[in-house]
């Protein structure tokens, strides 16, 4: 007990609190006598009343957080802190912010949330007795995914910042970081794939616009869209074919995300994992273009229960928060798998409506002789498994060693 208390100071010591100690130190070293007695009191007394009124003034929070329901990945995004400090002393000098757990040596990419700026604890100078508290805090996200938050630090550096006592508190709340859209400024392909599926979604929309309702008898004056000849002469009367617009029309995203961990695959699964995160920029790009354009948009991706997405109720309106964490909470599965699930949902939805993002060359069993070979550029294809539209996602391949072939290597190799 006596080290560890001893330990707990030396790491809440400050720089102020270190002057202090080495003063009462070199205090001892001089003969006794004024002032040398005087500076060694006071030196000692600041340091063990410091300690003690640090502890007991130290911040006790109740903490509640407020965040958005998702992030895209390289943007920031802010946090709403409700901190209530139950303690029956106010409590002063508190810098508080989210803790910094990840090590100073990794890169900002390689952490999963960080803090915007330098100043993202906020000091607080003082806090009442049971008084409430809010304050907004940056934070950046830079791996897709679930991400929990780190937990919130409160700092104590009273009094005179000769100790700083830290606490921390779980928060309980965890954030969406989704893919980022591609950019058409900066990438090539982003273009050609928002024109693709500007087209498709025109002749999607304009295709079969209207449901047939039935057979009516004509009068005079009424709008024809078609007559049915059939029941004209059966009946003696003439008779039109009713037509309605359907009550939603939705486009449906279906994302597979299978890996190949086959002996057989040309890539490593780390490789298939770059893909996979490219082609749900991808989709966040369709996503987002359709959502500017208002077109209803509900997505399945295969890593999710087929039921979940079978079992679900769409009332024609698109849920962007919700398509994004669906993106962030995607994962890889079997490419078997996978494939099951796709033709299950693919059973159950209209395919004219149907967009499928997939990194594999081939899709279902029929489908090898299509032309999906490998390119050295990103590349968007518009190709059908029936009448379901496929983008596919191809990686720039990796030449073996480090020799640059020349044309008469690759012609002979092909």
């Amino acid at each position: 007990m006596p080290v560890s208390l001893l330990v707990g100071i030396r790491r809440s010591m400050t720089g102020a609190s270190a002057s202090l100690l080495l003063i009462a130190i070199v205090s001892l070293n001089i003969v006794w006598g004024y002032p040398w007695m005087g500076m060694f009191a006071a030196t000692s007394t600041m340091l063990v009343i410091g300690i003690i009124v640090n502890r007991l003034l130290g911040p006790r929070l109740a903490v509640q957080l407020s965040l958005p329901n998702y992030a895209v990945s390289g943007d920031s995004f802010s946090v709403t802190m409700h901190l209530h400090h139950r303690g029956r002393l106010p409590t002063f000098d508190n810098r508080i912010g989210f803790e910094n757990q990840p090590s100073r040596l990794l890169s900002n990419r390689e952490r999963s949330i960080v803090p915007c700026d330098q100043q993202s604890f906020q000091m607080v100078p003082f806090i009442e007795a049971n008084g409430r508290l809010q304050t907004h805090v940056s934070l950046k996200g830079f791996r897709r995914g679930i991400h929990i938050l780190p937990p919130v630090e409160a700092t104590t550096l009273f009094p005179f910042h000769l100790f700083e006592c830290k606490r921390a508190w779980d928060g309980n709340a965890s954030i969406a970081i989704a893919p980022a859209p591609l950019d058409r400024d900066k990438d090539v392909m982003c273009g050609a794939l928002i024109d693709q599926i500007s087209r498709w979604t025109r002749r999607w929309q304009s295709g079969d616009s209207f449901d047939f309702a039935g057979n009516r008898e004509y009068e005079v004056g009424m709008p024809v869209r078609r007559w049915d000849f059939r029941s004209w002469a059966r009946l003696g009367r003439p008779i039109v074919q009713e037509f309605q617009s359907p009550s939603t029309r939705m486009a449906t995203i279906i994302v597979d995300s299978s890996v190949d961990t086959s002996i057989h695959s040309d890539k490593s699964v780390k490789e298939q994992e770059a893909d996979f995160e490219q082609l749900l920029r991808w989709v966040a790009t369709a996503i987002e273009h359709w959502s500017r354009l208002s077109v209803a948009t509900r997505m399945y991706v295969s890593s999710e229960p087929a039921s979940a997405f079978l079992g679900s109720d769409y009332l024609g309106v698109s849920d962007l928060p919700k398509l994004m964490v669906q993106l962030a909470a995607a994962t890889m599965i079997e490419a078997n798998e996978s494939e099951r699930r796709i033709e299950t949902v693919l059973g159950n939805v209209d395919p004219k409506s149907v967009i499928l993002f997939t990194v594999r060359k081939r899709f279902g069993p029929n489908q090898g002789d299509q032309d999906v070979g490998m390119t050295h550029q990103t590349e968007y294809r518009d190709s059908s498994i029936g009448q379901v539209n496929i983008v596919r996602y191809e990686s720039e391949p990796k030449l073996r060693g480090n020799a640059v072939p020349d044309l008469a290597e690759v012609r002979d190799a092909s």
